[in-house]
């Protein structure tokens, strides 16, 4: 996998939404600590399993797929991240202040 230029110049890899799942919350607890892993989202199903996703790069999924957790790989977030970038719209919508915003949300005058 190539590398990018990261936007603070350091090379920053793909990360990847990967699913683990634990046969109860005490084994989820000791995987997350023993790994220093930022869980992302977390669920329980009716037999008590627990589901966990975590945002991890190509290194890290191999790494604990070797050590015995293997996980569902969900997404290149990196990859949704930037195709989500290209539909923001550039420039100024507002015109400088000269056009006000038209949404529903509440108007407030001199907010600054």
């Amino acid at each position: 996998m190539a590398q990018r230029r990261g936007r603070y110049g350091k090379n920053d890899e793909d990360l990847f939404r990967c699913r683990f799942v634990f046969n109860d919350r005490k084994s989820a607890l000791q995987f997350v600590r023993q790994y220093g892993l930022d869980v992302i989202e977390t669920g329980q199903d009716k037999d008590k399993r627990v589901t966990q996703l975590f945002l991890l790069d190509q290194r890290r999924i191999k790494e604990l797929a070797d050590a015995g957790h293997p996980s569902e790989v969900l997404e290149n977030a990196s990859e949704t991240s930037r195709e989500r970038q290209r539909e923001v719209g550039r420039g100024d919508r507002f015109s400088g202040g000269k056009l006000p915003p038209a949404g529903l949300g509440k108007k407030i005058k001199g907010g600054d």
